[in-house]
């Protein structure tokens, strides 16, 4: 499966670099088969090890590839715009509800008194020993209302400008005293004199090398920090806050040049396309009629009858996708045939039989998976015993013969092409590219026009067709259709209405619809399971880390997203199950403590289960990572290591408390992991598998040692055998 994946990233750098656009069309198709491949591989592991999480770290190690820690090719999906403007007013409708003004507060006549006693020796207070200010009215003057956290951050503010602006002035006044002084001494001629000139170049060579010195143990300690930052143990500086600000807004700088470029191009073919009418429009409108005229007196000339315009137009004609006048008689003849046999049966008759066909054909498909769920647990309990062991076997790919099809056929288009300096297939080829474009749409729509008249031109000569037939005493062929199409769904108009946005509203209100905080995948941090694939070869228990996690929720987002996934989150409180429901944006309904509630009530509607995984050392350690580059004021020297591995040994807190934790302070609440391992292990049915499949492999384990130590204990016996009888020959000689 790495292989695969290698090979997947190879083609998809290719793409990327690839100047030849119409290669990319083959490029593309390849690049999908591979990926089916993948996943067809997914779900043969997933059947062997009864697990969806599959660890790959030693084919990564073989393979020279490392994992993707970012999910780079993440899927975004988002809504249609008439949704976001409805949502978007319904929240900024309720937050304006919510904001309603407060009641003043009723002032007794006291209290009115008093201040306006307060109010009167204000003002004389300010007419004796300052200027009042312009009296304002009641009606423009805005009372700023500071919360407390501002006031304090005001306060903090005010005190750190004191503080320089005292810090200033000490400079200044003992700079300005030291110079004074000095100047005082020289005119009065107490000032020391002057050194040496060789005193002064000893110290200045005595400064050189101190100074040099310095900065060779600075260089060395920049190297040592940079030594640790890429071994992992310490972090050498904080990262700029505008380089991530820079890296954050790259992709929005794409689409907005993405969306600026597809305009022009789409006005370069409207103007390719009115040319195109101009000039070739009567022309193709004639050429048309004669090849759907021809069509016509190709079928009469052959069997005496005119098959009507299909109703997808005559382009189907022009393809060649409807059966030639011969073949369509001998159809014609087989359907007549059916109709004379269906002739006496009643409408229910033939409902009745084409119920009773789809029964068959039912039960037929249930006995094979009853068959195929027989065959699994026979090779289940079979694969417990050594010496039954039948081993495992890939199923037969039903995609290796389409992906080496498809590189034939780019092999056959290419290859002489690459092997040449051919540069008219690389240059000026989009613009061609567009115009093929354009003058398709221009056929299509000249297309539609002709067959209208053409539809007319058909009756004309139908019925001139059955007055022949009539005449000469016979039935004309009727149309018949093979078999009836599916009735194509009309798409529903996008309607915003008031009804649907006072629903939002409502709905808002309760805390249904809530607008979820930006959150990105990446968001869920941590690392893979590095030795997960050497566990499970030694037959340990494997779980599965964040980076399994994430890639998991990942691979399933677009089909929860749409809704023809469901997927249950299992995890204590502050695990991440909110982080990865906001990356989603669609809250599918998450759980802290499983084994409260009903388990068949909670288990049956969720075809997946998600269990979230503990703290690790390598997710701890990322976490104080980030926590020390987010404080500047935290020292960069700290011993991240030492700390990592105590809390992840020791303390067992989830991620998103000891996020909080290394924010605020350390609590001593703990986490009982084991009771949702042993929830997951006894009431899922994922869980159920896994265990069932790793019971098996310790029974097989133990069944293979026993038989070693049997084959030993038979080896030694025959070698003490084996000196005895030696000896007992002598003795007889």
């Amino acid at each position: 499966m790495v292989q695969y994946m290698n090979i997947y990233n190879e083609l998809i750098e290719c793409m990327e670099n690839n100047l030849q656009v119409q290669k990319s069309e083959l490029m593309t198709n390849i690049v999908n088969a591979i990926a089916f491949r993948i996943l067809e591989l997914k779900r043969n592991l997933w059947e062997l090890e009864s697990s969806p999480f599959h660890y790959v770290g030693t084919g990564l190690i073989v393979n020279k590839l490392t994992y993707d820690p970012e999910m780079t090719a993440v899927p975004k999906i988002k809504r249609s715009p008439l949704v976001k403007e409805a949502m978007e007013s319904a929240f900024q409708r309720v937050k304006e509800k919510k904001k309603a003004p407060e009641e003043p507060e009723v002032l007794e006549e006291e209290e009115i008194s008093d201040f306006t006693k307060l109010e009167q020796m204000r003002k004389e207070f300010m007419l004796k020993f300052g200027e009042e200010q312009e009296e304002q009215n009641e009606n423009d003057v805005e009372e700023n209302i500071l919360s407390e956290e501002e006031r304090v951050r005001m306060d903090h503010l005010n005190l750190i400008k004191a503080h320089e602006k005292l810090r200033q002035l000490t400079r200044s006044v003992k700079l300005a005293t030291l110079k004074r002084e000095a100047w005082a001494k020289e005119l009065l001629g107490t000032a020391a004199p002057p050194a040496r000139y060789e005193l002064r170049q000893k110290a200045a060579r005595f400064i050189q090398r101190i100074i040099r010195a310095y900065f060779e143990i600075k260089r060395n300690h920049i190297k040592e920090c940079k030594r640790d930052q890429i071994l992992g143990l310490a972090i050498c500086k904080h990262p700029s806050v505008e380089k991530n600000i820079k890296v954050e807004q790259k992709p929005n700088n794409y689409a907005e040049f993405y969306e600026q470029y597809e305009k022009e191009c789409a006005s370069h073919k409207s103007k390719i396309t009115q040319q195109y009418m101009i000039r070739k429009g009567d022309e193709l409108s004639g050429d048309f009629r004669d090849r759907i005229t021809a069509w016509f007196y190709e079928w009469f000339q052959s069997i005496s009858f005119i098959h009507e315009i299909p109703k997808d137009g005559s382009i189907t004609i022009f393809r060649e996708e409807l059966p030639d006048p011969e073949d369509w008689l001998e159809e014609y003849k087989e359907y007549l045939s059916k109709k004379k046999d269906n002739a006496g049966k009643n409408p229910q008759e033939l409902k009745y039989e084409k119920q009773q066909a789809k029964v068959l054909q039912r039960q037929e498909k249930k006995q094979e998976k009853m068959r195929q769920k027989a065959e699994a647990a026979l090779l289940k309990k079979m694969m417990r015993f050594p010496g039954m062991h039948p081993g495992y076997h890939y199923k037969q790919s039903k995609r290796t013969s389409e992906l080496l099809e498809l590189i034939h056929n780019y092999h056959k288009a290419w290859d002489d092409y690459d092997s040449q300096d051919r540069l008219e297939a690389k240059r000026k080829y989009i613009n061609e590219i567009n115009v093929q474009e354009a003058h398709m749409n221009v056929q299509l729509e000249i297309l539609q026009k002709v067959d209208e008249d053409m539809k007319l031109i058909y009756l004309k000569l139908k019925n001139a067709l059955q007055k022949n037939y009539n005449n000469i005493g016979e039935d004309m062929p009727e149309q018949f259709e093979k078999t009836k199409r599916k009735k194509k769904q009309k798409k529903l108009k996008a309607v915003h209405s008031e009804r649907i946005a006072d629903k939002l509203e409502t709905l808002a209100i309760q805390g249904f619809v809530v607008d979820y905080p930006e959150t990105k995948l990446e968001d869920y941090i941590g690392d893979p399971n590095f030795c997960g694939d050497d566990c499970r070869r030694l037959i340990m228990p494997t779980f599965p880390q964040s980076y399994e996690v994430r890639s998991y929720w990942w691979e399933r987002c677009q089909e929860v997203a749409k809704g023809s996934q469901k997927i249950l989150i299992i995890g204590p409180k502050l695990s991440g199950k909110t982080t990865l429901v906001y990356a989603l944006a669609s809250m599918n309904g998450a759980c802290s403590d499983p084994w409260l509630a009903r388990n068949h009530v909670l288990v049956k509607p969720f075809p997946n289960i998600l269990l979230l995984p503990s703290l690790t050392y390598s997710l701890t350690e990322l976490l104080i990572k980030n926590w020390i580059n987010s404080y500047p004021s935290i020292p960069s020297t700290i011993n991240v290591t030492n700390l990592a591995h105590m809390l992840a040994k020791y303390q067992k807190h989830s991620y998103g408390y000891l996020k909080k934790a290394l924010v605020d302070f350390m609590t001593d609440e703990r986490l009982d992991y084991e009771r949702y391992l042993k929830w997951y292990f006894e009431k899922t049915p994922t869980g159920r598998k896994e265990k069932e499949h790793f019971e098996g492999q310790l029974h097989f384990k133990k069944i293979v040692a026993e038989l070693a130590a049997k084959e030993e204990a038979k080896v030694k016996k025959s070698n003490k055998s084996a000196p005895i009888s030696a000896a007992s020959s002598r003795s007889a000689l």
